[in-house]
């Protein structure tokens, strides 16, 4: 092509600096490659390769940390297990003690010695119970159930352990203890009178005519409402129409079981016992409680007619604020032990326990949203106070509980060999319940060890995926930084020729 002889438009020029800005962004990118090591360093680079290379790098962290986690859950596992080892050792000897104890060779001596060595084998495995720990949380007291486990890197990937109780109680040794004589040592948390509050508890009741008989009028009260002769009062507001049509209201107060017999008086009695005991009621109404159901009164108007009296309204209140200690709630020294039995029959929804500095609150039932230290019943009860250091015995309706100490001691021992060899199985019960638990622990940190080997796996297998994706090829980028290089050179020479062309024109002008 000839060459045009203007000067205004230098395209020799132009197009040897266009090549020159292009070979000077290739020249860039790969000196960005080569000074990062990737080939992606901006989304423009590659769009999807960036997204697929954000997600493998967040999996793969993932992975990696779902590792670590396994790793700890072994330790714990190891920590839970190699306790309960030692727990399995301590039940083998009791065994043989047992065993030992079982043969009539032995005097009575010889067994209180030998129980002994029980007692201290026994106050031990408690003391693991309560002592072993991982990171401050306690494992074999049975406080560690469900124990959540992310064993992976996505959501609801993960291992539930669960570790029982592993003391003596819960191993369930009473028919050794029984063999032995042991008991829980009593010098250790006191125990203060056990006092009872009783909650305020209004109630309103309205009556309703009887249909049947047109001069009766009927109140049905809570079933079997009982008033604490020493610790209830009773208020009560009766609305009635009198002979002559005039409404009137009579309120009593301060009702109590004059009987002094909580058992046998019900609500509708003190309540009956009022309106006969009222001049101007008494002569106007008939009052008849209902001794079956304990839970009616009816008033019968004495003169029929178109003027007759009628009642129109009931209001009770059982006022139960007033505090009390329950007789039976008193410290009885029994040998090493302190005893306190507290019955529970009286006792309402909303009623308190205090012993010492806890209280504890009787409710209908127990949710996500009842308070800390309420109890619905005698069971109930029992484990807020074992928690709370105490011993307890009971039955449906009373629990008795004690000071609890640390150990135990052995007390008045069998001197009969059948007793001991039939307490040889209560204690393979208790080792069957350890090392089942250390079984399943054994096989949760097996699969633990597989997993870290697949999660490490796949973190490789990601890591070798992302790698093609998003780093460089070293030898490539230079060669292409090579290759930029010559070309700016030589754009950059043409440059210089192409400038210098429009002076050749000037040449013309002679």
């Amino acid at each position: 092509m000839a060459m045009n002889t203007v000067i205004n438009t230098n395209m020799m020029a132009l197009t040897a600096h266009r090549n020159l800005a292009s070979v000077g962004n290739r020249q860039n990118k790969a000196s960005q490659r080569l000074s990062s090591g990737k080939k992606i360093n901006s989304a423009a680079d590659d769009a999807a390769g960036l997204a697929i290379s954000e997600k493998m790098k967040a999996q793969i962290k993932g992975l990696d940390m779902a590792a670590k986690n396994s790793e700890d859950a072994i330790s714990l596992i190891q920590t839970a297990e190699g306790s309960l080892t030692e727990v399995n050792d301590m039940l083998t000897r009791v065994r043989e003690l047992t065993v030992q104890a079982a043969n009539d060779t032995n005097q009575k001596e010889d067994r209180e010695k030998i129980g002994e060595e029980v007692a201290a084998l026994l106050t031990e495995i408690d003391s693991i119970s309560e002592r072993t720990e991982f990171n401050e949380k306690k494992l074999n007291d049975g406080s560690f159930k469900d124990g959540f486990f992310q064993i992976g890197s996505n959501a609801g990937q993960k291992l539930d352990v669960s570790i029982g109780n592993m003391d003596v109680k819960s191993l369930g040794l009473n028919q050794l203890k029984d063999a032995f004589g042991i008991e829980q040592n009593g010098d250790g948390k006191s125990i203060s009178n056990v006092k009872v509050t009783k909650q305020a508890d209004g109630q309103n009741y309205t009556s309703t005519e009887n249909a049947a008989t047109a001069n009766k009028s009927e109140i049905t009260l809570s079933s079997n409402t009982k008033v604490a002769a020493k610790d209830d009062t009773v208020t009560v507001k009766i609305t009635y129409t009198d002979a002559s049509g005039n409404t009137k209201e009579k309120e009593f107060t301060g009702l109590k079981d004059t009987a002094n017999t909580p058992s046998e008086k019900t609500l509708a009695g003190v309540i009956g016992d009022a309106i006969k005991n009222d001049t101007e009621l008494s002569s106007l109404f008939k009052v008849t409680t209902n001794l079956t159901t304990n839970s009616k009164i009816e008033f019968e108007t004495i003169e029929a007619g178109a003027g007759k009296a009628s009642i129109s309204g009931l209001e009770v209140k059982i006022d139960k604020t007033g505090t009390t200690t329950i007789e039976s709630g008193k410290v009885t020294q029994v040998g090493k032990d302190a005893y306190v039995s507290t019955d529970l029959q009286n006792i309402q929804n909303g009623d308190t326990i205090t012993i010492g500095d806890k209280t504890y609150t009787k409710v209908a039932a127990i949710g996500k949203d009842t308070p800390e230290n309420s109890f619905k019943d005698a069971a109930g009860l029992q484990k807020l106070l074992e928690k709370d250091g105490y011993g307890v015995r009971g039955t449906k309706a009373k629990v008795e509980f004690f000071q609890k100490g640390d150990g135990y001691q052995v007390g008045n021992v069998a001197d009969e060999g059948k007793v001991y060899s039939d307490a040889v199985s209560n204690i393979d019960k208790a080792l069957k319940t350890v090392t089942t638990q250390r079984s399943k622990l054994g096989a949760n940190q097996n699969r633990l060890e597989h997993t870290i080997n697949n999660l490490n796996l796949s973190s490789e297998n990601l890591s070798a995926a992302k790698s093609r994706i998003e780093d460089t090829d070293m030898a490539k980028e230079m060669m292409n930084l090579t290759s930029a290089n010559v070309l700016q050179q030589a754009a950059t020479s043409m440059l210089a020729q192409a400038n210098q062309a429009p002076n050749k024109i000037t040449q013309l002008l002679g």
